[in-house]
């Protein structure tokens, strides 16, 4: 009996001995929890393959664009809009200032005054900005019955035609006013409606330190910043944009018009 006992023990020995290297072996095949170069700490690699044995999709390389496309601005942006324009005043003094700051920006213009100050709008253009359409009357749009719409958004497009040969694929509706028919109207015609989502409300002149203080709360990147540059007088949003415009740019902003004329 003890000879039997002394010949199982070697033979557990062995085993064990075994299933520890099979172990030791199945270990070194796992992921490790360091991470490799690139890697979120904490995270593993994604595998190879797919739990259910499938290889993950190959993207495949993009054919090279045979004319260059704009490079985005690199950081955050924000996208300033001027409503009302133009205004022989206060239009060119605005461009002058967002030209210091290598500002670029979008002008949602009213056609009747597209008709009388021609060269203001092609200043605004030769400035390298961009061009939205605001009606031609401005006019409350969502009283208007169909046609009227329409006929508000074709003057406005035949007056910037006139004055610049070029047509937008922008809308903004006066006072931001909107129904079902304004954005049927709009859409109809191949525009893109665009509102904003900061409102300093210069428009009421509150001052100079509120329009300010509007602007820093809420301005966010990627946000679309509602001005006026016509209606009256522009002189407070003249004296913000010189505080706002190297304060954000301090902070790394870019400033950049909206894609709204066509080629």
């Amino acid at each position: 009996m003890r000879k039997f006992r002394l010949l199982i023990a070697p033979t557990l020995v062995s085993i064990i001995g075994l299933s520890l290297l099979l172990a030791g072996t199945a270990w070194a095949d796992l992921p490790s929890s360091t991470p490799a170069a690139g890697e979120t700490p904490g995270r593993l690699a994604a595998p190879m393959v797919a739990a259910d044995g499938t290889y993950p999709p190959v993207t495949p390389t993009p054919t090279p664009t045979p004319t260059p496309t704009p490079t985005p601005p690199v950081g955050p942006v924000l996208y300033l809009t001027f409503d009302d324009g133009p205004n022989p005043t206060w239009t060119p003094r605005i461009l002058e200032v967002l030209g210091r700051y290598n500002a670029r920006a979008t002008f949602f213009l009213i056609g009747s005054n597209i008709d009388a100050y021609p060269s203001v709008v092609a200043e605004t253009l030769a400035r390298g900005h961009s061009i939205g359409l605001h009606s031609y009357t401005h006019t409350d749009l969502t009283r208007l019955t169909r046609a009227g719409v329409n006929s508000e958004l074709a003057r406005a497009e035949a007056a910037l035609a006139r004055a610049t040969g070029r047509t937008s694929t922008c809308a903004r509706p006066p006072y931001g006013s909107v129904n079902s028919t304004v954005r049927d109207v709009i859409a109809s015609r191949g525009l893109a409606m665009w509102l904003w989502n900061v409102d300093p409300r210069d428009w009421a002149r509150p001052g100079v330190s509120a329009i300010v203080a509007n602007v820093r709360s809420y301005a966010y990147p990627g946000a679309v910043v509602l001005f006026h540059d016509g209606g009256g007088d522009r002189s407070q949003t003249l004296a913000a944009l010189e505080i706002l415009l190297p304060e954000f740019a301090a902070r790394g902003y870019a400033f950049a018009a909206l894609p709204c004329l066509a080629p």
